[in-house]
Order: structure tokens, then sequence, then C-alpha cells
């Protein structure tokens, strides 16, 4: 059975990831627990630089490292850069957009 975990706090998360100056946003999150022990975590992650592969996959890990304190088991993350279609649906690290 799928549920949302209630003891994990995404908004603090969210924060804490934000933190990176790599990151331009966090979004599109899903989080859901799916027994006892799993735990799902899945989101886009915008970075503020084109980086190069070996820059991108350090950065997720620093990321990933951060949700698994969190108590996430299993953690999907999308990379994005200079992608949004619809920027009024995003905010930004700090400042809301409008």
């Amino acid at each position: 059975m799928q549920f949302a975990p209630s003891n994990i706090n995404l908004d603090q998360l969210t924060d804490r990831l934000c933190q990176n100056d790599f990151v331009k946003n966090i979004h599109h999150i899903h989080a859901w627990q799916l027994t006892d022990r799993e735990i799902h975590f899945e989101a886009h992650v915008a970075f503020n630089d084109d980086l190069s592969l070996s820059l991108l996959e350090k950065g997720l890990d620093t990321l990933k490292e951060e949700i698994r304190r969190s108590g996430f088991t299993h953690i999907t993350l999308e990379p994005e850069f200079d992608k949004c279609a619809d920027p009024k649906r995003i905010t930004d690290c700090g400042t809301p957009t409008h």
C-alpha cells in the first residue's frame, strides 16, 4: 500500500537542497512510502549552469546524500538546465518567480 511519508518535512528538505549553489530550483517533487522500510523520492532539479557530466553527477550525488539523510531509500532525480516551459509554475530557490 502506498502512502505519503508523514514523518518527513518536504519543505525543510527542499530548503536544504536549495542551499547548494548549483541548484536553481527543485520542482515536480513526489514522495511516497511503499513499506515500513521503503520510502521513495523523485524530483526535477534545475541547475544554474550547463555542467559537464562529471560535475553534474557530483552535484546529484551531493543532493542524493542529503535526501538519504532524511530517510528516503530510493531516489530518482531528473537534472535540467534552462528547460522550464512555464516559469510561472516554478519557484526559484529563495526567490519566487511571478
